[in-house]
């Protein structure tokens, strides 16, 4: 995290003119996501980070490997199919809310 917020994007043969500048907006916002390990929040919500975006499938596999143990350890394995299937309709939902209502410049398009 490190390495791709301050230090690579300084280095100039790896300075990307047209995404490197964006690195430093809402950086307090961006340290706190990837300390949380929310690194696919960042992705989703701000403009790519060249040195940073493979990130999202490690913070995919955190947050998986520290939700479903509790979940499957507080649900009824009866029950259990139901709540998984909950789980991916509302993320489904919540997903493509955020990509509607996400403001223009922020989607890539500019």
């Amino acid at each position: 995290m490190i390495l791709g917020l301050f230090i690579l994007p300084k280095i100039s043969f790896l300075d990307i003119p047209e995404e490197t500048a964006f690195i430093q907006v809402d950086l307090k916002e961006k340290i706190i996501l990837y300390m949380l390990i929310l690194p696919n929040i960042v992705t989703g919500v701000f403009k790519h980070i060249p040195y940073l975006s493979q990130n999202w499938s490690i913070g995919v596999e955190e947050q998986f490997y520290y939700f479903w143990p509790w979940v499957i350890r507080q649900t009824k394995k009866s029950n259990l199919l139901w709540v998984m299937i909950a789980f991916f309709v509302a993320i489904y939902l919540i997903r493509s809310l955020t990509v509607l209502f996400m403001p223009y410049q922020v989607r890539g398009c500019t």
